[in-house]
């Protein structure tokens, strides 16, 4: 699905098609490898991922066990400050959590 939005004129490429695109590899068909690329691009495109969005991405990095990316998108997280948005914050809890890092779930 990543390499059928790349495909989209630069035009198409909004906001509802990335996260539409994000949903349907990482929550829909458990390819979250292809749901990370997903996001990772539409940050590439200066869009910024909403609630919905990075809730995918932690679920992502904690089905793939890719704590290192789990800590980056924890930074962006704080860094665009959405870390008091009730969804993502217990999206970044239940990602330490399955990753075994109780302490980091805990912070």
């Amino acid at each position: 699905m990543g390499s059928f939005v790349v495909q989209f004129p630069s035009k198409l490429k909004n906001f509802t098609v990335w996260a539409s695109a994000n949903n349907g590899c990482a929550v829909q068909t458990s390819e979250f490898e292809m749901g990370l690329g997903v996001c990772l691009e539409m940050r590439r495109t200066g869009l910024v991922p909403n609630q919905f969005a990075l809730g995918c991405v932690t679920k992502g990095c904690a089905a793939l066990g890719n704590k290192e990316l789990g800590e980056c998108i924890h930074c962006f997280v704080l860094k665009v400050g959405m870390e008091t948005n009730p969804f993502v914050g217990s999206s970044i809890l239940n990602m330490y959590a399955k990753l075994g890092d109780i302490e980091d779930a805990e912070r």
